[in-house]
């Protein structure tokens, strides 16, 4: 037994110590380290190097943690070209070898948006995306006050997150449910999700650099479960120098203890990071709060995080591992008997551990290859105790049916090629998933179940025109229960200079339904009944979405406005509904059509260390199910929101206000917060 336990672990090791033992030598590339005009390293900066002419040879490489960028095997004179949003583009040509250079880029008025990944073919400016792409970043999750992607989410226009005090918290957008959002860490979706929702609560914010967003269909790139949209979540870097650390604390009146703690360490080609944190909530009732029992229940939260990032010329490998353990607290009302006192407890404990190996290769024709493999377990175990109040000695009831464990494994493999020169008029993007999830437990109905599917996918950007983009997309699948259709795609993007874009799309998608779906099985104590359905089909879509959106740059302010509407039909939408009037069993079915659809504007304004935000969205639902005696109406939910915060960039304090109008609901927030400090 100890053999079979240590030797994984030294296979761990070893991949270690090999990462940070490899070093190489680029004192004969081309390199660049590209500064800010405050003299800081900018990571991320985008750097396109072509040979004259250029139709022999290019490549496009980020900078580094440290600023530096670098290729190897080019001929001179070549063209550089160094892109960073909120600087001016800086042009030039080289003609002889000069090692390390220093570039200092000026700002410039034109604003591009930040530099994102989630639906494109390559990292690309906000501007430039095919697909609206929105982010947040550390600046927002800290007005906001977010340590776990609930919070952050709650206050988002046309995002809905909804708070159970036992299960957790649960996301709509755009009118579609939680189980139509793929939820990504650097592009490997998460696993372990309840009654088809991932508890948001339970993914924290102490370890993740921005949040990208995509509404709508992306089922062509990202397979099943992202009919409605994606959330992919990338994870922090290491700042710049040969170390680096941060760390932050956070308290709230009603019982919110948070610390977290992170580390990195730069070696010449490698980057180690780790961190870790601890989130306590006391629970709180406001009804009551001389109760053991509580409205929203204790909860305790440890995470911890490894990540190694190992550059071998210009390719990269990235070891990451996660590990996640939550432990709920249901404390019950006391039960006082002449001869006992003693309170039914009921402690609900959450286990992720995820880990992932991806390669990343930019070849000299322009071409990149990203390879991924992830193996994530997710552990879900219910645990009921009888409490003695007067030895205040506690032992596990009886009754089988009150305690259960319920575990899900996932194996994730997915390759990417893609083939994009600059100044041609089209690029490609090919790839395959392999996904194989398995389930087992006694709310599984007591078997083991299995789900396998296999996909390719197919994406072209054609560019007829300067300020047009044309992209098509279709995916194959092969699913082990369920016959899947192809899945095509159609986006476009027109651009009149910065200030207009206009993008709209007709999508396809697909999702088959989960294993916990087709055979959960949560019966206990009379109080529920809750069967999954074997017999459930796969669910399609058809969205049609539009966007316009305008900006206008002056010399100390940026203005921008976007209005858009969706359209999304869903056929063999899967639901949870009440058997019969009569009986207490619920079941998930298929609908036999759900809609929704709507329309939203967002505005800002920014000037100097002033920003104000506004917008508005109207969300329509629609939905039938053969039982349904009289056809319903379209439910409308009105909402708006607003926000303003100013800087004063001497001491680093960010006052700001943020209100929420729900439908008969509303919420302001107000705050005054420092940035955290590193070291």
């Amino acid at each position: 037994m100890l053999s079979s336990s240590v030797n994984p672990l030294l296979k761990v090791v070893y991949i270690m110590l090999f990462f940070l033992t490899i070093n190489l030598d680029y004192s004969n590339a081309q390199s660049v380290r590209v500064r800010n005009s405050d003299l800081q390293l900018l990571n991320g900066a985008l750097v396109i190097f072509s040979s004259i002419p250029n139709d022999l040879q290019a490549a496009v490489v980020h900078t580094n943690q440290k600023g530096e960028a670098w290729v190897l095997g080019f001929d001179l004179p070549l063209i550089r070209s160094i892109n960073y949003p909120g600087f001016a583009t800086r042009l030039d040509t080289i003609y002889e070898k000069t090692g390390m250079e220093d570039v200092v880029l000026t700002k410039s008025p034109v604003n591009l948006g930040e530099v994102v990944i989630t639906g494109n073919h390559a990292p690309s400016y906000q501007g430039d995306a095919v697909v609206a792409v929105q982010v947040l970043k550390q600046a927002d999750f800290e007005k906001r006050g977010a340590v776990t992607v609930k919070d952050l989410l709650s206050q988002e226009l046309n995002m809905r997150v909804n708070v159970d005090p036992a299960l957790g918290s649960n996301l709509s957008m755009q009118g579609t449910g939680g189980e139509h959002v793929k939820i990504l860490v650097d592009g490997v979706p998460m696993i372990g999700r309840q009654n088809g929702n991932l508890d948001l609560g339970q993914i924290n914010l102490n370890n993740i650099e921005r949040v990208e967003i995509v509404k709508g269909p992306m089922s062509v790139l990202y397979g099943t479960d992202a009919l409605g949209g994606v959330i992919n979540l990338i994870t922090k870097k290491n700042q710049s120098g040969k170390w680096s650390g941060s760390t932050s604390g956070y308290y709230e009146s009603t019982g919110q203890y948070n610390a977290d703690l992170n580390l990195g360490v730069n070696f010449k080609s490698t980057e180690l990071s780790l961190s870790g944190a601890r989130n306590f909530f006391d629970g709180f009732d406001p009804d009551n709060s001389n109760s053991r029992s509580q409205l929203w229940n204790p909860r305790e939260q440890y995470l911890g995080d490894l990540k190694i990032v190992q550059s071998i010329g210009s390719a990269k490998v990235t070891l990451h591992s996660s590990w996640f353990k939550e432990e709920v607290m249901d404390k019950a009302d006391v039960i006082i008997t002449p001869y006992a006192a003693y309170a039914n407890d009921q402690y609900y404990y959450t286990t992720r551990f995820n880990n992932y190996l991806t390669f990343e290769k930019r070849f000299r024709n322009e071409s990149a290859l990203n390879v991924s493999a992830a193996y994530s377990m997710y552990t879900y175990e219910k645990n009921t105790f009888r409490k003695n109040m007067v030895s205040l000695t506690e032992s596990l009831t009886p009754d089988i049916l009150d305690d259960d464990t319920t575990k899900f494994n996932a194996l994730f493999v997915r390759a990417t090629h893609t083939y994009s020169r600059p100044n041609t008029k089209w690029s490609l993007m090919s790839g395959v998933d392999v996904n194989d999830e398995t389930g087992e437990g006694k709310r599984i109905d007591g078997v083991k179940h299995r789900i396998s599917d296999v996909a390719g996918y197919v994406s072209i950007d054609f560019k007829p025109l300067e300020y047009l983009v044309i992209r098509p997309a279709v995916r194959a699948i092969y699913n082990s229960q369920f016959d899947a259709p192809l899945v095509p795609s159609l986006s476009v993007l027109y651009r009149k200079g910065n200030a207009w874009a206009v993008r709209s799309s007709l999508s396809k998608g697909y999702r088959a339904p989960s294993l916990k779906e087709q055979h959960l099985y949560f019966v206990d104590n009379g109080i529920h009944n809750v069967q999954g359905n074997p017999n459930l089909e796969a669910e399609t879509s058809t969205q049609v979405m539009g966007s316009v959106e305008y900006k206008k740059i002056g010399s100390d302010f940026v203005y921008t406005v976007e209005s858009g509407f969706f359209y999304n039909e869903i056929k063999n939408k899967i639901s949870l509904v009440q058997f019969d009037v009569n009986s207490l069993l619920y079941t998930y079915v298929n609908l036999d059509e759900f809609i929704s659809k709507g329309v939203d504007v967002r505005t800002k304004l920014g000037h100097h260390q002033f920003t104000v935000q506004a917008g508005f969205a109207y969300t329509g639902t629609w939905g039938t199910y053969e039982g349904d005696i009289e056809q319903p109406e379209v439910a409308w939910y009105p909402e708006f929101n607003a926000a303003v915060d100013y800087t004063i960039k001497k001491t680093k304090t960010t006052f700001f206000c943020v209100l929420e109008v729900l439908w008969r609901t509303s919420h302001l927030y107000c705050e005054c917060r420092r940035n955290s400090r590193s070291f």
